[in-house]
Order: structure tokens, then C-alpha cells, then sequence
């Protein structure tokens, strides 16, 4: 944290409880259930232990996973590190906290690396506050005792008491030092003037944070050739329908739905439907189109070369016209499920499961998705009909598709050796279709952290191949 703190302190029950409450009712950490209750967990154990007048002792792993998220009692932390993962984003999403919107707070709550004990440190920010302050009465002090030395000489030269007054050289000494201080100002001033000017005249140097990513050879093919890219965004297939008691319309989303094929059987099933539900003409977005886009959106500097489009929307001109980079959930796939065709996988029928061909594994969302659980998704590359590039990061949840695009848009990730291993093979351009597949954890919707499990080469004869 750049706000380092430097000072410990105790603060009262009171001041930590505002503290507490300022914490969770923020958009850094209000939003995550889990993050307001570790910490308040936390805070309250500490609180506790001050009133009890007992020795600060910070709370133990085991006592994490039953207090906080409901664990057996024989939970056992060297098979399971969730603990430390939760921690850890709550370090550091406090250290966000103070950095943004608590960076006037008093004092900040620190989780010291290798516990699960608090701190309370001074924030600089309050030190520098004080200092300032400081300063600035011993200026307005030492000035004060330099107007009082200065103004009986004045007072006896106005009153004409000769016999008072200092002698010619002393007078002469007061002019100078007086002069000699003015004409310091006046330079000072001038220098501050000048620099101010000169800076202002100096462009600013903007450093492109994503030119290593665009140069990566996973993005490089999307902004070397020609082509306009399509940002295309997964939307669900909804439905309309009236109430049968009411006579009122309304959107309905059936699970099992999710395309004309899916409808036309729904149909087939229960024909006396047909006359009653219609395709709705409004889209239904999740949260990860609108966070995986926003780091998907910063690679492209130019911004007349990219637009963003519903998969819902997409034709088949698009395919041939376009890069394109699809964000969504495996069910929302739509024109661009081809390319299931040539993968490793096979896609179970509604889009909650893949299930390896050669190892007949089968990955699918495991857990509660209200608590902890394990989400995945596969990221693909591979040509279009035309030579167009096709990205596409698709998972089961919104947990897969924002962790793989947040992954594949840092550079520290993509130059990790766990990305190179299974990348490396596919760094030329002589193996430009394949897929990585992502394991992402998450606990109430809250995004921990994801890993590459596995890869594989992609066959783009069979992902274009005319349908018998």
C-alpha cells in the first residue's frame, strides 16, 4: 500500500465501530458478503479480547472456517487453504480502501502477511496533516518574534528620542538584512514562477499500460491484421409470455431454453404453448458482460476498431468479417458454438457441463453458488473463414468469464510460468487454434482468483465444416 502506515495505536470501541461501518457501507468492500463479515468478524474478536482485558491473541485458521464459513469442526487447514485465499483478498482490497475512498480516515486496519491478527496504524496522510500544522505555527511564531524585535526601533525613531536610537551601522545592518530577505522572496518567487511556467509547456509522458499485452503473441494477431473487431456480448434467450390470471404480459427465462432449437422442442413437448410464449425482443445481460468487457475494452487504442454487439445480434457475415472476441456464458453461445465442433470437449445440453473426450471427465459448477464454489471456463483462439481472428471466453458462470478475461489481460499472468507451460506450443504462428481451460473459485459471487488446469490443440476443419 502506498499509504504506508508507520504509527501503531489501540482505538477506542467507539472509533472502530465508525471505522467498522464506513468499511462495509463502501463500494470497495460493501459489495462482497463475505469480505463485510470476515472483517467484522475480525474487528469484534479484537473488540471482544480489549473488553475482556485480555491479551490480544488473533484468531486461528480453524476458527475462520467454522466461525465465518460454517466449516465442520474438523476442518483441516493443511487440505484446504480457502482461509488464506479469503484473506488475502481482504488484505488487500482494504489496502484499495485506503487508498481511494478511506484515504482520510484517522487510522487504518492492517491484516500483518502470515496471520490473521489486526493492527491500527496512523495513515501518513493524518501524520503529514499534523506536521503541516507544525510547520506552519513555528513560521507564524518566529515571524511574530521578528515583527515584536523590529518594532520598538521603529516606535523610537518615530518618537525622535535620539539619545534611543541605534547607531548608523546598526541602522545600516537592519536595511540590509531587511533588503537582502525581500530580495530572496522576490527570487524564490520568480523560480516557483518560472518552473510552474515551464511545466505547464512540457507534454506529459502517458504510459501505455496494455502496449505489452497488445504485443503478446496471444493478442498481437488481433491488431496486426486489418480487420475491425467485434466485441460480442452474451446475452440469454428470454421469453413472453401472458399470465394465465391476469392477462398481463411478462419476461419469463426458462433455463432449459436457450435457443430457436431449444424452443421448437419445448414446443414439440407442449404444443399448447405455441400460442402463448414468444421470443422476447429485449436482451438479458449478466454482470460479467459488463466486467469482462471493461478489460477486454483498454487493448484497443484505437477506439474506431472495435464495437461491441449481442451474440443474439451476430450474422453470419460477422463471422467472416470481423475479429472477433465473444464474452458469455457457454449457454449464450450462439452463432459461435461452432467451434465445439473441433474442441476437446463435448457441451452437455443446456450448457451447464463439459465433458473431456478422450478422459470422458466431466467439468460442471461444484458448490453452493450463494457460498463457496468452483466455476469453469475455457478460453479458444482460432482462424476464421476469412484469416479473421477468434477469441472466445466462455465459462458456466460469471465467475469464469471475468477471472479469464482479468487473467488474460495482465501481463504478470501471461509472462507466469503456469501460463507458459501450457501456452508455449501455441506461441507460433504455426498453432493458431487451441484452448486453455480455466478453474475459478469464488464465494458468493465474489471473484477469488483462477488457474489454467489444462490445454489442448483445436481442429478448425471440423470447427467449419459443412453440416451433413
Amino acid at each position: 500500500m502506498n499509504t504506508r502506515p508507520e504509527t501503531a495505536l489501540k482505538p477506542n470501541k467507539n472509533a472502530l465501530i465508525e471505522h467498522l461501518t464506513r468499511i462495509e457501507a463502501s463500494d470497495t468492500l460493501g459489495r462482497s458478503k463475505v469480505n463485510c463479515k470476515l472483517i467484522n468478524y475480525l474487528v469484534n474478536h479484537y473488540i471482544k479480547l480489549n473488553e475482556q482485558g485480555s491479551e490480544y491473541k488473533s484468531p486461528k485458521e480453524v476458527e475462520l472456517a467454522i466461525e465465518v464459513f460454517g466449516r465442520a469442526s474438523d476442518f483441516n487447514p493443511a487440505e484446504d487453504a480457502f482461509v488464506r485465499v479469503y484473506i488475502s483478498n481482504l488484505r488487500k482490497k482494504l489496502e484499495t480502501y485506503y487508498q481511494t475512498e478511506g484515504k482520510h480516515e484517522a487510522f487504518c486496519i492492517c491484516i500483518p502477511p502470515g496471520g490473521y491478527g489486526l493492527s491500527f496504524q496512523h495513515l501518513p496522510n493524518t501524520q503529514l496533516k499534523a506536521t503541516t500544522t507544525e510547520i506552519a505555527t513555528e513560521i507564524a511564531t518566529h515571524t511574530k518574534l521578528e515583527a515584536d524585535h523590529l518594532a520598538p526601533l521603529a516606535d523610537k525613531n518615530n518618537l525622535g528620542d535620539q539619545s534611543d536610537l541605534p547607531t548608523k551601522k546598526q541602522n545600516s545592518n537592519i536595511f540590509n538584512w531587511r533588503t537582502g530577505f525581500i530580495a530572496l522572496g522576490v527570487i524564490l518567487l520568480a523560480s516557483i514562477t518560472t518552473n510552474l511556467w515551464l511545466w505547464q509547456q512540457v507534454e506529459p509522458v502517458k504510459v501505455d499500460s496494455y502496449q505489452p499485452i497488445r504485443q503478446h503473441t496471444l493478442w498481437r494477431d488481433l491488431f496486426s491484421n486489418a480487420k475491425p473487431t467485434l466485441i460480442v456480448v452474451g446475452d440469454l434467450f428470454m421469453l413472453n409470455e401472458r399470465d394465465p390470471d391476469t392477462n398481463r404480459p411478462r419476461g419469463i427465462r426458462d433455463y432449459g431454453i436457450n435457443s430457436y432449437a431449444d424452443l421448437e422442442d419445448y414446443f414439440a413437448q407442449y404444443p399448447h404453448k405455441r400460442a402463448s410464449v414468444t421470443v422476447a425482443q429485449s436482451a438479458f445481460l449478466l454482470k460479467n458482460s459488463v466486467f469482462a468487457v471493461k478489460h477486454i475494452l483498454p487493448l484497443f487504442a484505437d477506439p474506431t476498431r472495435v464495437s461491441i454487439r449481442l451474440v443474439s445480434d451476430l450474422t453470419p457475415d460477422d463471422l467472416r468479417d470481423y475479429n472477433l472476441i465473444y464474452l458469455g456464458l457457454f449457454k449464450s453461445l450462439g452463432a459461435i458454438d461452432a467451434y465445439i465442433q473441433g474442441s476437446n470437449f463435448t457441451l452437455g445440453r443446456h450448457g451447464t457441463a463439459l465433458t473431456d473426450k478422450t478422459t470422458n471427465q466431466v467439468y460442471k459448477v461444484t458448490g453452493n453458488l450463494q457460498q463457496e464454489y468452483t466455476d469453469y471456463g475455457v478460453f479458444t483462439k482460432f482462424v476464421g473463414p476469412s484469416g479473421n481472428i477468434i477469441y472466445s471466453l466462455a465459462g458456466f458462470s460469471d465467475a469464469s468469464v471475468i477471472q479469464m478475461a482479468k487473467y488474460l489481460t495482465n501481463p504478470n499472468k501471461l509472462n507466469s510460468d503456469e501460463f507458459t507451460e501450457h501456452y508455449q506450443m501455441y506461441a507460433s504462428q504455426a498453432y493458431q487454434n487451441f484452448e486453455l481451460m480455466f478453474s475459478t473459485s469464488s464465494f458468493d459471487r465474489t471473484d477469488l482468483g483462477s488457474q489454467v488446469i489444462s490445454s489442448g490443440k483445436l481442429n478448425v476443419k471440423a470447427i467449419w465444416a459443412m453440416p451433413h
